[in-house]
């Protein structure tokens, strides 16, 4: 057994392997945290103000350029496929 501290409330606790964490409540809380802290991230490094946990849809886009190549979506993405696997 070793002790360990609760990086939540810093309750001290024993455990037969390395954990952080002591109860399924302080658990609940570090889970919320990380999500919280994910999605500040994911505002900041992606610049959006709105930010819903998704990255909005390209593909109306990438197809205007598909239609505009004279090919289908698939096609396209195909053909962008393969020239980045050859850089």
């Amino acid at each position: 057994m070793r002790i360990n501290k609760c990086m939540i409330c810093g309750r001290q606790f024993e455990s037969e392997r390395y954990a952080q964490i002591c109860s399924p409540e302080c658990r609940k809380i570090r889970s919320a945290n990380l999500k919280a802290e994910r999605e500040e991230n994911a505002k900041i490094s992606r610049g959006y103000a709105d930010y819903t946990g998704r990255r909005p849809s390209r593909i109306r886009e990438i197809n205007e350029k598909a239609r505009a190549a004279g090919m289908t979506y698939g096609k396209y993405m195909a053909m962008k496929y393969i020239e980045n696997s050859r850089k």
